[in-house]
């Protein structure tokens, strides 16, 4: 599993998520990824991803009368959970929504018209705004009966930001801002700083659109713990946002482009999930598939990648420093880590491996040449040898030996037991 998973992390990187799989596993000088042959075999590769599943299909029926995402609950909860504890966030973070591209049959597939995917199913993420990591995701399940959810905005929020401690200063869209989740919020000291749709009926009149107001000009309200700005980016036009997290009304820019702070930090801070997506996109390993829980654990891998990334560079701020390559190199390495294992235990045990297979591997991980070597250095070391307790009438070979003796011994008079060298020692 460890080689499948890293295979698909090496597919993306190189841009190769979309390819056939009799090309990526093609043996012609051209098309050849050494590292793809020598991890795993096509068939098996298939297999995996005919079979993959993620639940117990026996109770598998029953769980879904109750949750639409039964089929890869587990594991979603799973990662988020580790999401959370693997990372404390810095002070400003960001929920929006994210789209993953699917057009099967799902009971939650959503079309939506302004994502270039348009069909797919909608998930809610938190990102840290300095880091872009992905704290916490949530899958939008649909409507609970024949009635939508009333207030879905304020309560997928708070269900993001559940887990948070205090302090924190939460940014959203639209979708997400009103008063009724600013007071929440508060009540949890957690800021918000967000726009709002202008059909609010608390929003005064004065910071509606009017054709007498001037580009760029600014109307603020203030109320005891929260601020409301107007903000005319041109003619007959208005964006109005709110904030707990300011207090006044400073305008700052230069060379006649003064905007209010409000809407400063809203344009620094409302991008962290979009550039999560867009960074997911960039080098995803989502294949074709027909299973919608396929395609959500495609999902969950770019994340894990992500954020893996954001770690280790968080940790070794001086890797790669200079290369603009940096993410697609850690990935390629990641992806080569991941297959370590696997390549050097097909090597060693598999004796029926094509030659070019085997060339393929000692490309791979150079080092299995030099321990090849060193095992034909050893004196009279026999590949095969007669059995020592079947009766030398019976003339029975083998090519195993015991690990005690060393002594050659068929399978009727061993215990078949495969232990790989890292475990041996």
């Amino acid at each position: 599993m460890d080689a499948f998973l890293g295979l698909l992390i090496n597919f993306g990187a190189v841009h190769g998520n979309k390819e056939p799989v009799y090309v990526l596993w093609s043996q012609d000088p051209v098309l050849c990824r050494p590292i793809v042959s020598a991890s795993l075999s096509r068939n098996r590769f298939q297999q995996i991803m005919s079979f993959l599943r993620f639940d117990n299909f026996e109770t598998r029926e029953e769980r879904k009368t109750v949750d639409k995402l039964a089929p890869i609950r587990d594991i979603f909860d799973i990662f988020v959970s580790n999401c959370k504890k693997s990372f404390n966030p810095n002070g400003h973070l960001c929920v929006d929504e994210q789209l993953v591209p699917f057009r099967g049959k799902a009971p939650f597939r959503v079309y939506m018209k302004s994502k270039p995917d348009k069909y797919g199913i909608k998930i809610w993420a938190l990102a840290d705004c300095e880091t872009a990591y992905t704290v916490n995701m949530q899958v939008y399940l649909g409507k609970i009966g024949n009635k939508p959810e009333k207030g879905q905005g304020q309560r997928v929020v708070l269900d993001m930001v559940s887990h948070l401690g205090q302090g924190y200063g939460i940014t959203t869209d639209n979708f997400f801002t009103s008063i009724e989740l600013a007071d929440k919020l508060l009540q949890r000291n957690l800021t918000l700083c967000g726009t709002l749709r202008r059909n609010k009926p608390y929003i005064p009149s004065e910071l509606l659109p009017a054709r007498y107001k001037k580009d760029f000009s600014s109307m603020f309200a203030f109320m005891k713990d929260k601020t409301l700005v107007s903000y005319v980016p041109k003619r007959n036009s208005a964006v109005v946002l709110l904030s707990t997290e300011h207090r006044d009304d400073k305008i700052s820019g230069a060379d006649n482009d003064y905007k209010p702070d409000i809407i400063l930090h809203y344009n620094k801070t409302k991008g962290a999930v979009d550039t999560t997506d867009k960074l997911a996109k960039e080098y995803t390993t989502q294949r074709k598939t027909n299973r919608w829980p396929m395609a959500i654990f495609f999902h969950l891998l770019d994340i894990a990648a992500i954020n893996a990334y954001k770690l280790w560079i968080h940790a070794n701020p001086e890797w790669k420093k200079g290369r603009l390559d940096k993410r697609r190199m850690f990935l390629l390495e990641l992806g080569h880590q991941l297959v370590r294992n696997n390549i050097i235990c097909r090597y060693n045990k598999d004796r029926s491996l094509h030659e070019k297979i085997k060339q393929n591997m000692v490309t791979v991980l150079p080092e299995l040449k030099t321990d090849k070597e060193n095992r034909e250095q050893v004196p009279n070391q026999k590949k095969s040898g007669r059995c020592h307790i079947c009766p030398r009438n019976a003339d029975k070979k083998s090519r195993k030996h015991c690990v005690q003796c060393s002594k050659f011994v068929c399978a009727e008079h061993s215990n078949i037991t495969t232990i790989c060298n890292s475990c041996n020692k």
